[in-house]
């Protein structure tokens, strides 16, 4: 990737590890998890940052796996900070969160944004799904730390079989913890890892999970919160096009342990449009179903929605 590509990126996020905490049912990567468990060194996180500022990025992100069982954590955002990253985040479970000392440590160094996983709006359903007993309380306590501490933050819930027809709930639920609260992420379940391993079981139709989604995002959208869906698609949720994130452009490279890519490619390499999609108007601005999807599902669910071609001057979504 030459240098005036790169520089175009707004974002980028680093891998830290592929170890966790957690073992979600769903998690798209949690083949990585249990095969690799690669765990990048400090020299090499190092590295990353000092291409993220070499990039002209001003958002770096720390993810994983789960970046939180990292002690280096806190070295990784001391020199994000002291290199002057506008947005300093981290993708996280939260299950470390609620350590309110931990989360100061961070907040000190630098961090000023964070990105919670959390899926169901009650703990027997969450402490399932994460397979951590205790992981909900855990949750709720991180995200009180940083609504406490003014941390700017944003949710993630992965829609999948056992939570679709909790999503309106769901939703209340997100609106607790409201303050400082930039958005709360849709995501149906990519099928990968383990929801690929399993796809039937924990991957839901998205025709029949459309109804839920759009009873959340009304519920989102009323008590003034910015839902936002991914891997959700115009023909799937019409009504709520301008939420879509796959309906607009990534500017994010993501930097994993033994990789380097960009987002926007990657989107392309893993998705697929089907027979009918060229009648649809959004065709030109709309990645398609992920192809291990359609590939057990077919096309049959995603009926065009007809009209002339938008182009992406002609697109808005919503501030990000």
């Amino acid at each position: 990737m030459d240098t005036q590509k790169e520089n175009q990126f707004k974002k980028v996020e680093i891998l830290l590890n592929w170890q966790c905490n957690q073992r979600c049912i769903f998690c798209s990567v949690g083949h990585k998890l249990v095969t690799d468990g690669s765990c990048k060194s400090w020299p090499e996180i190092k590295k990353d940052i000092d291409f993220a500022k070499k990039t002209n990025a001003n958002i770096i992100s720390f993810s994983g796996g789960e970046p939180t069982i990292r002690k280096d954590i806190f070295k990784a955002v001391s020199y994000a900070n002291k290199l002057g990253f506008e947005t300093i985040e981290i993708q996280t479970n939260g299950c470390m969160l609620k350590y309110r000392d931990y989360v100061e440590k961070l907040v000190e160094l630098g961090l000023n944004r964070v990105l919670v996983s959390i899926h169901a709006p009650n703990a027997e359903l969450e402490d399932f799904l994460t397979q951590r007993k205790g992981s909900f309380d855990e949750k709720v306590l991180g995200l009180q730390n940083l609504e406490e501490l003014g941390v700017e933050k944003r949710t993630s819930t992965v829609i999948n079989r056992y939570n679709y027809k909790l999503l309106p709930e769901m939703a209340e639920f997100l609106l607790k913890f409201k303050k400082n609260t930039k958005s709360y992420h849709l995501n149906f379940a990519i099928p990968d890892g383990f929801a690929k391993q399993h796809f039937q079981n924990l991957v839901p139709r998205m025709s029949e999970a459309a109804i839920y989604i759009e009873k959340a995002c009304s519920i989102l959208l009323q008590g003034k919160g910015k839902p936002f869906l991914h891997n959700i698609y115009p023909c799937i949720v019409p009504n709520y096009t301008q939420l879509m994130s796959e309906l607009s452009k990534t500017y994010t490279t993501l930097i994993g342990p033994k990789f380097k890519t960009d987002l926007q490619k990657n989107r392309q390499k893993y998705r697929s449009k089907g027979p009918d999609c060229k009648k649809c108007r959004y065709y030109l601005l709309c990645v398609g179903p992920f192809k291990e999807y359609t590939k057990v599902r077919g096309f049959e669910e995603f009926k065009p929605i007809e009209g002339k071609w938008l182009t992406q001057d002609e697109f808005k979504l919503q501030e990000y």
